[in-house]
């Protein structure tokens, strides 16, 4: 969201940027163009920079483990207080209330007070209670989840807004098989297919 790190992040001591998971649409393409025109300001072609966009995603699964998956993980974002969740939440528009609320949960609330992050005391499972605070239309714009094709569809919104590549975060490997297949398969090929990270754990 800084117009700092965009002009770090165009220094050509580097070849490739990857922006942070559970970003909107209109956060991804606010983060390209800030990127790719502090490279234009220098004198960088922004093609020799490439942007890989982070996405969760969950293809095809239930809707407990969905809502682990991508509910859950996000909460663990939000929970931040040291910064992060806060910048997150502002890049993205959304509801500040939503997030305290989060951070007052009676599950929540007393890791803050000990400064212990969500994620470093509970497994995703365990969090699938304050998580139900999360609006799923924020998890609807930042994730991918639902069928194959309609994850197939979210990956391509954002590689639209001219990211280069694509990082599967949050599920396993096996669970983004028939998601990565698909997508190999469409129609309109674009340059590499996504990469799966094992964050499940």
């Amino acid at each position: 969201r800084s117009p700092k790190v965009a002009r770090l992040v165009a220094d050509p001591v580097w070849d490739g940027v990857m922006l942070y998971p559970f970003l909107t649409p209109e956060a991804v393409a606010s983060a390209i163009n800030r990127i790719r025109t502090e490279c234009e300001r220098i004198g960088r072609d922004p093609a020799t920079l490439r942007i890989a966009h982070c996405i969760t995603t969950a293809p095809d699964l239930d809707d407990t483990e969905t809502r682990a998956l991508c509910h859950a993980r996000l909460l663990t974002y939000l929970d931040w207080a040291s910064g992060f969740g806060d910048t997150l939440a502002r890049a993205n528009g959304w509801s500040m209330d939503v997030v305290h609320a989060i951070r007052n949960h009676d599950r929540i609330r007393p890791l803050h007070e000990q400064g212990v992050p969500a994620d470093q005391q509970y497994h995703r499972w365990e969090l699938l209670g304050p998580s139900a605070l999360i609006p799923d239309q924020w998890v609807e714009e930042v994730c991918a989840i639902g069928t194959v094709d309609q994850c197939v569809a979210s990956i391509e919104r954002f590689r639209a807004l001219g990211a280069d590549e694509t990082i599967l975060y949050g599920s396993r490997p096996g669970q983004n098989a028939a998601l990565i297949e698909a997508w190999r398969e469409r129609a309109v090929p674009r340059r590499g297919a996504p990469v799966p990270v094992d964050a499940s754990k």
